[in-house]
Order: C-alpha cells, then structure tokens, then sequence
C-alpha cells in the first residue's frame, strides 16, 4: 500500500476516496460517483450526515426485550425489512424522538409499518402505524419516511421498536429534539 497513490479512509459509516498528492484517479466517473454517495454527497449521504454507522448487534437488556444499539445524533443503524428492529435512544425528560427511515431500495410495500417508543422502564409505549396503501409514495421523491416526534416525559434510555412486512434496505436514524423554555 506504501508505493499505492490510492488509499482508502475508512470511517465506520462509509469508505471515503483519498487521492495521494499528484496522483491520479484509476477510477471511472460511476466508481467516483459510487464513492461519493458514501461521504456525504448524494441523497443517502445527506441522510447519513456524517454519522457512524452502528451495527445494532449488540444485546443490552431493555423492558422485558432487548435492543441492537444506541441511536442517536451521532449513529445511525441499517435493517433490511421484513422484520423488526430494536434500539435505545437516550433522551432528556418532556423532549421529543423523532425517527426517520431513509430507503435504500424499495421493493415491495407491504401493509403494516410501525413504530413503537417506550418510557424507560416499558411503563408506557407510544405506537404509531403508518396509515397508508404506499408506503414508498408515502416517503416521497427524497426515499425518506419522516415518523411524527414523540414526547416522552421521562429522562433515560427509551427503547424503540422499528417493524414492517414491507421488503426494502433501509437506513434509520434517530434524532432527539430538546425544547427551549417559553
């Protein structure tokens, strides 16, 4: 790799191109264009927004379950639907979690997407379900399903619960929202 003018950044979330100085690019236009999707540019890059891609195969004890991972400001998580996935996401009494679903591909729509966000503790689940025939209309030109924030009114780590029998790669991200005072 020393005498290679190509080296590869890697970063948890995507495989950035680096061109060694006065070195010039063995890759196409499409191969740069691939790269570049990764690093920020492009609709999925723009989603990601410099987030470290987290895994979520880690097991951590939460309500009468488990879930994958923290999600947050800086993590994002992928999944491939169908199925179900579960996450923490550490969040400040009366403040709001919003979760966003980005499509990688869009393959066939299903009938039943839901979100489920727990109180620390499971002692109360807000479940909202997406109420729609089309799915990937619903998430629009941009490939971006936005779920409504939801308050919670508990300080700690909230469990939340991603399901659908809709078949599509996806990327999913999870935002906390804090409230200024009035």
């Amino acid at each position: 790799m020393k005498n290679d003018p190509i080296h590869l950044a890697s970063t948890p979330s995507a495989p950035c191109m680096r061109l060694a100085p006065g070195a010039r690019s063995r890759t196409g236009t499409l191969g740069l264009l691939a790269l570049l999707a990764g690093c920020g540019i492009g609709a999925e890059g723009d989603f990601i927004g410099g987030r470290d891609r987290d895994l979520c195969a880690d097991v951590i004890p939460a309500c009468p379950s488990t879930a994958g991972c923290y999600l947050g400001a800086t993590r994002y998580t992928e999944t491939r639907f169908p199925g179900a996935i579960s996450f923490l996401v550490d969040a400040p009494a009366d403040s709001e979690i919003a979760v966003d679903l980005f499509f990688q591909t869009q393959q066939a729509n299903g009938l039943d997407t839901r979100i489920e966000i727990s109180e620390p503790g499971c002692f109360e689940t807000y479940e909202y379900v997406v109420d729609t025939i089309d799915l990937f209309r619903e998430a629009g030109s941009d490939r971006i399903l936005n779920f409504p924030p939801q308050q919670v009114v508990v300080d700690g780590d909230h469990l939340v619960v991603v399901a659908s029998d809709a078949v599509a790669d996806v990327l999913i991200r999870a935002d906390v929202i804090v409230s200024g005072p009035n």
